[in-house]
């Protein structure tokens, strides 16, 4: 689908969507109308006794739920922008007899809600009206040659006035000139109704947004409640990683290196009485100081690389596909990217390292693709791709679960698509700060 095309189809999509939604507005407001000003005034009636404080707990209640249903009707349709922050919720005493019956009194949001149900209806009747009267004009008039045969003199007075002024009146003014002059009338209503939608929705709108906006505090606990929820889960996700490189380490090189002194005691005390036995020990100990040099090397490379360090991250996952066993081809475009890339490329090279090393694991893949771009929003796109057997899950406490843990940690998204056979694709997409770490050092970056 072109770009135009694309266009012409979201435009219909809206216009549809708006005259919809005005259409409805009138129906759907009137019922709320009708129960909250019953129910209010119910409420009012009996508040003299302690029977009318809980209706107008349920008044607010159903006002609350009508609210939130216009804010989702509204957003269809719109953009509804928050409301002031001029809610408040007090404590209410505990242990008190009914106070829990008329808490929903107490909360102002409740009762911008209702507000909402009872204000919208007038502008709802206004709207509905005019969307019905100018898209009926539209309709007759563009329709007006195939029903102008039921329209009697008297009725049409006014179209002889208008071709009179235009030209001469006479058979030629009623059987041609009329139908032009209503059609094309027709036509202008029918081109400009999207216009009057797009202004007739507007009044619904500022309406919502003034009244049923989402309270600051509400917004600012949401907010804390996630970056609470990424912190603990990049705490889980660099623990899990700290533990998993002990283990390594432990059962790795430093059996190694204790292999390594034992032979070369040996070798000290075979040097007096046996010169040759403890050269050969000497040599073997050289040989597995190397093998440990190079484990050492690997554990390293899920940590900082050099390359990362000295050359960025474009060059380390480069180099990274090369070093591969599995043959590995990269796909880099990171020229994209801003200052704020050297905060997160330590965890983005080691999340691919992860994911690479679990595919030559697990995958029995013959190739893999590693692709790391800049995307147009900011954002860091990366990807594994193999052609393995496929199955890959997210269990909990295995290593893509880990590795998904620490993805959400930075506030971004993993997802992994792996049907039984084939291919694996692993999607991470992390969000890049605006300006670089502070600390302005690329060892410290990540």
């Amino acid at each position: 689908m072109t770009e135009r095309r694309r266009r012409y189809v979201d435009e219909w999509r809206g216009w549809t969507g708006r005259t919809w939604y005005l259409l409805t507005a009138l129906p759907v407001d009137l019922v709320g109308f009708v129960v909250v000003l019953t129910l209010l005034c119910l409420g009012l009636g009996l508040g003299i006794v302690w029977v009318g404080l809980p209706v107008l707990a349920v008044t607010v209640r159903i006002g609350r739920l009508l609210g939130v249903f216009a804010r989702r009707r509204a957003g269809r349709v719109g953009e509804v922008p928050d409301a002031p922050d001029w809610t408040v919720r007090p404590d209410l005493p505990t242990g008190v007899p009914g106070v829990r019956l008329v808490a929903p009194l107490a909360d102002t949001r409740n009762w911008a809600a209702t507000a909402h149900a009872l204000a919208t209806f007038p502008v709802s009747v206004a709207t509905w009206v005019a969307t019905v009267t100018w898209g009926a004009l539209a309709l007759g008039a563009v329709t007006y040659p195939a029903w102008t045969w039921a329209v009697t003199p008297a009725d049409d007075i006014w179209l002889e006035r208008v071709a009179a002024g235009i030209g001469e009146t006479g058979q030629w003014t009623g059987t041609v000139l009329r139908p032009l002059v209503v059609v094309l009338a027709g036509l202008v209503l029918a081109a400009t109704f999207p216009i009057v939608t797009r202004v007739l929705i507007v009044p619904h709108l500022v309406l919502a947004g003034l009244l049923l906006g989402e309270r600051q505090d509400v917004r600012l606990l949401r907010g804390a409640q996630r970056a609470e929820a990424g912190r603990r889960a990049a705490l889980l996700a660099e623990d899990a990683s700290l533990r998993r490189l002990e283990r390594d380490i432990h059962d790795g090189p430093q059996q190694q290196l204790l292999r390594l002194q034992y032979d070369l005691a040996i070798a000290l005390r075979r040097f007096p009485d046996d010169t040759a036995a403890a050269e050969r020990l000497v040599e073997e100990s050289l040989d597995r100081s190397k093998a440990v040099l190079e484990t050492i090397r690997n554990l390293s490379r899920g940590l900082a690389p050099p390359i990362l360090q000295d050359r960025g991250l474009a060059a380390a996952v480069e180099a990274l596909a090369e070093d591969s066993v599995l043959p590995t081809t990269a796909d880099v475009r990171l020229d994209a990217a801003g200052a704020g890339l050297a905060a997160v490329e330590r965890s983005a090279y080691a999340i691919l390292s992860e994911l690479l090393t679990n595919v030559t694991k697990h995958a029995h893949a013959s190739s893999a693709r590693i692709r790391a771009v800049a995307a147009p929003g900011g954002d860091l796109e990366l990807e594994v791709r193999d052609d393995g057997v496929g199955g890959a899950r997210l269990d909990p406490g295995h290593g893509l679960d880990g590795l998904r843990d620490r993805v959400e940690g930075l506030q971004g998204v993993f997802t992994v698509t792996s049907p039984p056979g084939g291919p694996t694709v692993v999607r991470v997409r992390i969000p890049v700060p605006v300006e670089a770490p502070a600390t302005g050092g690329r060892t410290l970056a990540g």
